[in-house]
């Protein structure tokens, strides 16, 4: 329970600051709602590589109707940690495909880690913010946060899933 509030807490400051991240579209460009879920699972021997699936719905700001409503596939990879830091501060980057054509592909994302990265559910915030894609991903701008826990038990007991909530705001090709 106590991580469920650290979490929901955490969640909440910076979804708010989030928020704040895209003030106006450009040019050829529209506002979103981001929200959807992702599960993934570490892959031996370290964990460091996850694979999963991903749910995504943008929702015009404006008009209040879906833009974009997928399911697909993701790779995430951990390319930094900072175990010395509290939160434990992890860099990640993802590659996300959505069938027919749709990629997204994210770099630099920021997890702050709530605990040990070891145990089982442990808390986790994701703020991810640099993007390259297709079609109404190219050139997106804005924060998605992801919010969840890592190493979830599967039904063996193993330690080994990932489980987030995604929500923010984009800019995305109209």
């Amino acid at each position: 329970m106590r991580n469920k509030m650290v979490v929901a807490s955490l969640a909440a400051l910076t979804l708010s600051a989030a928020s704040l991240a895209v003030a106006e579209c450009e040019n050829g460009f529209k506002e979103v709602m981001a929200s959807g879920s992702v599960n993934t699972t570490g892959l031996p021997p370290d964990g460091a590589m996850q694979t999963g699936q991903i749910a995504l719905t943008l929702t015009s700001t404006k008009t209040g109707k879906v833009v974009f409503g997928k399911q697909g596939g993701v790779m995430g990879q951990i390319t930094g940690l900072d175990p010395s830091a509290f939160p434990i501060k992890v860099t990640l980057d993802h590659i996300i495909r959505f069938a027919p054509g749709f990629e997204l592909n994210t770099k630099g994302d920021e997890a702050s880690v709530y605990g040990n990265p070891f145990a089982c559910s442990v808390p986790v915030v994701e703020v991810i913010s640099t993007y390259t894609g297709t079609k109404i991903f190219k050139h997106a701008k804005g924060s998605i946060i992801a919010t969840g826990l890592l190493n979830v038990p599967n039904e063996s007991g193993q330690c080994i899933n990932n489980q987030f909530e995604l929500s923010g705001t984009l800019c995305v090709a109209k």
